[in-house]
């Protein structure tokens, strides 16, 4: 197969590595600093490499580790043909799933997540980079894997994290820190036997050296050697990609300059063909087949990029959908980084205010979330639910999806009587183009009835409650959970209203269900009871109302645990009860150990002012009661 250049003008090398270490847990290696400099010599050398100086970085020992992520993401936004990152250093497994991190001079032993270079972070950038080849090189130590030509099962599940799409990856993969430096040599082992290639060529390769010209060499002298072998992943015919020009070229030439080659002729799958394929990853996603979605994604966007183009709407709408599926994976910085790639594409192709455009930006600000970027997240849904209205008009289902998710950002945030104007919108909307009996209509009902009461708009709580109880009760049955929280919320409702008898025998039934459907120790079926305790004190049973709340503050404290946020509030409502039935010494203790434990854990005391003697008669006077936030 024919080999592929490379255009070193718009290519981007990154190079990283440490000689020393601040934790001693972490042996420092000084050959590391050769690695360096004398890889960089060969692959800046006009006769080999040929790669402009400023398009090769070396990361300097010192950097921290968001230096080093600023470093990156610049190569990568950068890189147009090649993108190559290399690393020499400690390679160190984490946790259960052995996921790599990548020590820098900071790392620190026990605190790896937090100081260390974690690999998917690299695998993010490179996904999210435009060049056209991407190469990883890893010199680094593994920690208990065997050596040898086939994999241990750990060997190929951490191999597994440096598998990315149209990406060759190329390590060393020896067992421990030990085997990396032999005595007496200038380089590690692995990288001292690569430079020695690239330096004097491979004598049955051709004008260039490949990186499978460079595994095949490698491996063949480390099995000479006895050495650890290296290992190889590739997609795409990665592996027939040019590094350097050969010295000892097959033809016998002596080559005086980098040679840019064709790429090999490819299958050429029709566009239908890729609209299957595209259509069958839907519906894989659609049915909770994430993975399986996402492999399929990844194929059918790399292949209309190569058939039809990486602008075509068609190949961007593949990779927004495998965007949001990286996202339902949990890969939040490589959802992040596509997502954002494909928004500007679309901007520049479709326009800012294109619908399509406009599902990105939307799928973004999920991945924000995911990343804790809660502001940005908020930014871009007002932002697209403001363009989605006008461009599309308020009834436009697109819209309501987009005014529903910002009612929620609202809510959450304690901003509701935004939230409640938000969700007044999109209910008069679907009242006029839903069914009622729409499970998003009777959903927008259920939010709209706890942000009511939230407001201590009882009347308007209790409405929208019952009717989002009523309308479930028809659509999903009496025992569906969603039937269920509407009817629960409907009491609390007619707590606000002060119709005590209703709440109570409403809670009532609740408890019953949940505790059948869902178990008697649910926590939605404690804090049911929980409540349930409260009614019965509000209508005068006090005996009732204070045995329940001690049965239920024991099961959360057996469920959830003696500290818990909600086994504490528990105890706050028991303690209300003990102080309503004369039981002062022991509400006084209990007072005490809730304190001891919120000031213990650093929070601070949330709930209401403990009650006097005629706490409860106080709640009952104003019809208090705990709802969920």
């Amino acid at each position: 197969m024919t080999a592929r250049g490379i255009d070193p003008a718009r290519s981007r090398i990154v190079l990283l590595g440490s000689a020393s270490y601040d934790d001693d847990q972490l042996s420092d290696v000084p050959q590391i600093s050769a690695n360096l400099r004398d890889l960089t010599a060969v692959l800046t050398d006009p006769g080999l490499g040929g790669f402009p100086q400023e398009c090769c970085v070396t990361i300097p020992p010192q950097a921290t580790g968001r230096a080093v992520g600023q470093m990156l993401h610049r190569a990568a936004n950068e890189a147009e043909d090649l993108l190559l990152f290399y690393f020499a250093g400690h390679g160190i497994p984490v946790g259960r799933s052995h996921e790599l991190y990548l020590a820098l001079h900071e790392t620190a032993m026990d605190a790896v997540e937090y100081s260390a270079l974690r690999f998917d972070t690299v695998r993010g950038t490179f996904l999210g980079s435009r060049a056209r080849n991407r190469v990883i090189i890893l010199d680094s130590c593994f920690s208990g894997r065997a050596i040898g030509t086939t994999l241990s099962a750990g060997q190929q599940e951490f191999l597994g994290q440096l598998d990315i799409q149209g990406t060759y990856t190329l390590t060393s993969a020896p067992p421990n820190s030990t085997a990396l430096v032999l005595a007496d040599e200038e380089h590690t082992a692995f990288t001292g036997r690569l430079l020695t290639l690239l330096r004097e060529g491979a004598p049955h390769a051709g004008p260039l050296i490949t990186m499978q010209d460079i595994y095949r060499s490698l491996w063949t002298r480390f099995t000479a050697e006895r050495l650890p072998l290296p290992q190889q992943r590739g997609t795409e015919n990665a592996d027939q990609l040019g590094l350097v020009l050969n010295r000892k070229a097959a033809t016998g030439s002596s080559p005086t300059g980098p040679a840019t080659l064709p790429w090999p002729p490819a299958h050429n799958p029709s566009a239908d063909s890729l609209t299957s394929q595209h259509d069958k990853a839907v519906d894989l996603a659609e049915d909770g087949h994430s993975n399986e979605a996402l492999a399929l994604f990844e194929q059918v966007a790399r292949e209309r990029a190569r058939v039809l183009g990486p602008d075509n709407p068609d190949t961007l709408e593949s990779l927004h959908q495998l965007a949001v599926s990286y996202s339902e994976v949990g890969r939040a910085q490589e959802a992040s980084d596509l997502g954002r790639r494909v928004a500007e594409a679309r901007t520049r192709v479709l326009g800012p205010e294109d619908p399509a455009t406009l599902d990105t930006l939307h799928a973004l600000t999920f991945t924000y979330e995911q990343l804790d970027r809660e502001q940005e997240a908020l930014d871009l849904r007002e932002r697209v639910a403001e363009a989605r209205t006008r461009v599309l008009g308020p009834e436009d289902p697109a819209t309501l999806k987009a005014l529903d998710v910002l009612a929620l950002d609202y809510s959450s945030l304690g901003r509701v009587q935004e939230a409640v104007e938000v969700w007044e919108r999109v209910a008069r909307v679907q009242a006029r183009v839903l069914d009622p009996h729409d499970p998003e209509a009777l959903d927008v009902l259920h939010l709209l009835a706890i942000a009511y009461s939230a407001l201590g708009r009882g009347q308007d709580a209790s409405d929208a409650a019952k009717r989002a109880a009523q309308g479930r009760f028809q659509a999903l049955g009496p025992e569906a959970p969603d039937t269920i929280d509407s009817f629960y919320t409907l009491a609390l409702a007619y707590d606000l209203l002060d119709r005590e008898q209703e709440a109570l025998e409403m809670k009532l039934w609740v408890a019953e269900v949940r505790a059948r459907v869902l178990g008697p120790e649910d926590p939605e079926t404690l804090e049911t009871l929980c409540s349930l305790a409260l009614s019965y004190s509000v209508v005068g049973r006090d005996q009732e109302a204070v045995s329940l709340g001690e049965r239920v503050a024991d099961a959360y404290s057996r469920v959830l645990g003696h500290d818990d946020p909600a086994t504490l509030d528990m105890l706050d409502t028991l303690t209300d009860l003990y102080n309503s039935v004369g039981r002062h010494a022991e509400a006084r203790a209990l007072k005490k150990r809730v304190g001891a434990a919120r000031s213990h854990a650093g929070r601070p005391d949330t709930m209401p002012p403990s009650a006097s003697d005629d706490g409860i008669e106080q709640k009952r006077g104003r019809g208090w009661f705990r709802r969920r936030a």
